[in-house]
């Protein structure tokens, strides 16, 4: 690191004549004799120069980690920034990365060889951070200083930047006018912010450069650039054209070579989307994603989103026929998102009999109220309808085994709608599961499931109406 001292006097300036470009013999004496009188001049000045030196105070030189962290003049990366921890995607694991402040400092690009799947900055209060364009939110601590960041665990910051406040603390024992940062533990306790994609272990960004602009009031803003390598996603013409696939950390020729018939399969999911899509009259699902993600066996939706997202061994293994019926479900979440289903109150009155829950408990008032189910509550079989087990997939569809629409009231609605798409089963399944349930009669069980369906039923219409949403035929309910 360069340091430029200044000095608290100034010299005066002298104006000096040129010398010639060569010495005649003619002033040669006279040359030498001003030379050695600009040599004693010289002499003298540098001796009481010295002396004044001497007698003003040298403030001891500080720890260049203590000048980052509080110098106004200094870069934002140390001073406000102290550090980012990234989460990566590579050969299928998420992997944890802290970049500390001197490391951004050195080095405002750098890359990874996974893909992106989130990152936090740990700063001061104050510091904007934006990634690609979008901001972070600050994720606020519980009281023992950890931020939870969900399916990505736990993060202690102050644990993070112990190391650099240390270094700072013995840079203090320098000298008194030594500048240190305050302890984390104190007002100036470091603050947390993140950006997420809205699906664990998907990337917050399919382009291979990801872009942070750092800001804050008191610095001047700053740049870092990350690469990614396996970020670029792969596009995957739909069939028939019903929606996009797009591959994150993986290629299509990896897929195809980990299943043979993945054709077969990206056609079998399209032909479950079109068949929710042609069932109800309209588009529902813009992109499917395949993430190269292994600790997750399973295909997901967001609210507000028109995505898909299977995890990759959820692709590679899962049977083709069951593989249009998970796209069907998750087509139907979007569907039920569109609809509003969920904020029916009507609807969550039955799911909460459904459910057993007494008039006043508090699990069934939760449910009306705020349309969601009591952290932590016992699942109770015993008092739950019978109406779930006829709806849930595995038990409606021969073969297959998904399906929990005793969860919430999200999972409620899509396996009850997945059961409209199929009226020639109903009176099938209904004769099925009434033998199944001998040990509460079978007229009891029957009379059970035809109740809460054509309440359900009616419930579905009025909506729909409101939604101008229709199914292609009639509804069809079998009779008591």
């Amino acid at each position: 690191m360069l340091i430029f001292l200044r000095t608290d006097f100034q010299i005066d300036d002298q104006r000096v004549s040129a010398g010639p470009r060569c010495c005649s013999p003619w002033f040669s004496n006279t040359w030498v004799s001003t030379w050695i009188l600009s040599v004693a001049l010289f002499l003298i000045f540098f001796f009481f120069s010295a002396a004044a030196g001497a007698q003003t105070p040298v403030r001891p030189a500080q720890n260049s980690l203590a000048l980052s962290v509080e110098d106004p003049g200094g870069s934002i990366f140390g001073k406000e920034l102290l550090g980012l921890e990234i989460y990566q995607v590579r050969d299928g694991k998420m992997e944890q990365q802290w970049v500390d402040a001197d490391h951004l400092k050195n080095h405002p690009s750098f890359s990874l060889s996974g893909y992106v799947s989130g990152i936090v900055a740990v700063g001061r209060p104050g510091l904007s951070v934006q990634v690609n364009g979008r901001p972070m939110s600050e994720m606020r601590p519980d009281k023992n200083g950890k931020v939870s960041l969900g399916y990505y665990g736990v993060l202690e910051p102050d644990r993070r930047i112990a190391s650099p406040m240390a270094a700072s603390k013995q840079a203090d024992t320098a000298g008194s006018d030594t500048l240190a940062p305050k302890s984390p533990s104190g007002n100036s306790a470091p603050k947390v912010y993140g950006l997420f994609p809205p699906v664990p272990a998907d990337t917050i960004s399919e382009g291979a450069r990801i872009t942070l602009n750092v800001s804050s009031g008191q610095s001047s803003p700053e740049k870092l650039h990350i690469f990614h390598s396996q970020s670029v996603a792969s596009d995957v013409p739909g069939s028939e054209a019903v929606c996009d696939f797009r591959l994150t950390g993986i290629r299509k020729e990896s897929i195809r070579h980990a299943s043979p018939d993945a054709q077969a399969r990206f056609r079998a999911i399209s032909k479950g989307i079109s068949a929710v899509e042609t069932a109800f009259h309209t588009d529902l699902v813009r992109t499917v994603h395949v993430l190269a993600y292994d600790d997750f066996q399973n295909a997901v939706t967001f609210p507000n989103h028109r995505d898909v997202w299977f995890y990759v061994n959820t692709f590679l293994q899962e049977p083709v026929e069951e593989l249009e019926v998970i796209a069907e479900h998750e087509a139907l979440h979007i569907l039920v998102d569109r609809l509003e289903l969920t904020a029916d109150r009507d609807l969550r009155k039955l799911f909460a009999d459904q459910k057993g829950y007494d008039g006043l408990s508090a699990e069934r008032f939760q449910l009306v109220s705020r349309g969601r189910m009591v952290s932590g509550a016992d699942r109770n079989p015993e008092k739950e309808s019978v109406f779930f087990e006829f709806i849930k997939e595995r038990n409606f569809f021969t073969g297959m085994k998904g399906g929990h629409p005793e969860d919430s009231l999200d999972e409620f609605c899509v396996s009850f709608l997945h059961t409209l798409m199929y009226p020639d089963l109903l009176e099938i399944h209904l004769n099925h599961m009434s033998d199944a349930y001998n040990e509460i009669g079978p007229d009891t069980a029957r009379q059970e499931i035809i109740q809460a369906y054509s309440r359900l039923l009616k419930i579905f219409q009025r909506v729909s109406a409101e939604q101008s949403v229709a199914m292609n035929s009639d509804f069809y309910l079998p009779a008591g």
